[in-house]
This record gives C-alpha cells, structure tokens and sequence, in this order.
C-alpha cells in the first residue's frame, strides 16, 4: 500500500496514513456577514417558534379540560389559542425560509470558483 508505513520495530503494528484532502473557500467579508446574520436570525426565529407552539399546546390544553368556565373566559382561551397557533405557524414558515435561504448562501460558496486546495 502507498500509504502504509511500520511505525513501530515489530512487524505485528501497522499504520495506514492517509493524506488529509483540505478545501479552502474565499469568502467576503459581506457573504461571511451575512451568513453569520442569518443564521442567528434563524435561532431567533426557532426559539420564538419553540415558546409560540408551547403557548398554543397551553391554551389547547387549558381550553379543553377547563370546566365551568364563563363564555367570555372560554372566548379568550379560544381566542389565545388561534393567536398562537397562528404565530407558530408564520414564525416557523420563517424560521425554514431563513434555513432555505442560509443553505443558499453556503452553496453559492462552494459552487464558486475561488477554490484552494491545500495538499499537505
């Protein structure tokens, strides 16, 4: 083998070396910007999303076990419910956008043709 080499003074030890293949990318200081802000916006938009469907589950499970409930205590659970549910589903439509468009970005880096390569 090419990359075979005895490291040690028996033959009973062998190593098989393999050379690491290293590719570096060229980026601007703009492109690593903005990736670096998407993806916090994109954590932003998951914990946001995480508390908002935590609250739907809440008034979900507030509205259907609670008992003796007045009609306008009962409209404003249902109400609650609808409003969470509605903002868990906008903010995590935006949390998959912002992922969409971050695995964008990243692909734009890799497909460029500013590739080094470094054999070491």
């Amino acid at each position: 083998m090419p990359g075979e080499q005895n490291l040690f003074d028996n033959d009973l030890i062998k190593a098989n070396l393999i050379p690491a293949d290293i590719k570096l990318y060229v980026v601007t200081k703009d492109r690593l910007k903005n990736i670096t802000q998407s993806s916090i916006m994109s954590d932003l938009l998951a914990v946001l999303a995480s508390i908002s469907w935590g609250a739907f589950i809440s008034f979900l499970i507030a509205a259907n076990t609670s008992i003796d409930l007045t009609n306008n205590s009962s409209a404003s659970l249902i109400a609650y419910k609808n409003v969470f549910l509605w903002v868990g589903l906008a903010l995590t439509i935006l949390f998959f956008l912002t992922k969409w468009n971050q695995y964008n970005q990243i692909s734009g880096v890799i497909k460029s043709k500013l590739e080094v390569t470094a054999d070491d």
